[in-house]
């Protein structure tokens, strides 16, 4: 009897132990989804910003301004697909 409210013991803290493993996971997973969602607003916000400055768009090589063009479009597709 003993022996078996030990090991009900042992069970019930391992299974809290997981759970506040688990907790703690799914608050590092927010964050680093918040992180990322950031990470991806700047980098669109850069691509825009680039592609609106009259001076990038007239003085630079076409091949760059499209392919500036392109890596907003993938950048904006990705971001969709999420």
């Amino acid at each position: 009897m003993v022996f078996a409210e030990n090991t009900n013991i042992k069970a019930t803290r391992k299974i809290k132990a997981v759970l506040l493993l688990i907790a703690k996971l799914t608050a590092e997973m927010k964050n680093a989804a918040k992180l990322l969602e950031f990470e991806h607003a700047a980098y669109l916000r850069d691509k825009i910003k680039k592609l609106q400055n009259e001076r990038f768009v007239q003085n630079a090589p076409a091949q760059v301004v499209e392919m500036e063009r392109k890596k907003l479009a993938d950048a904006e597709s990705k971001i969709a697909a999420l």
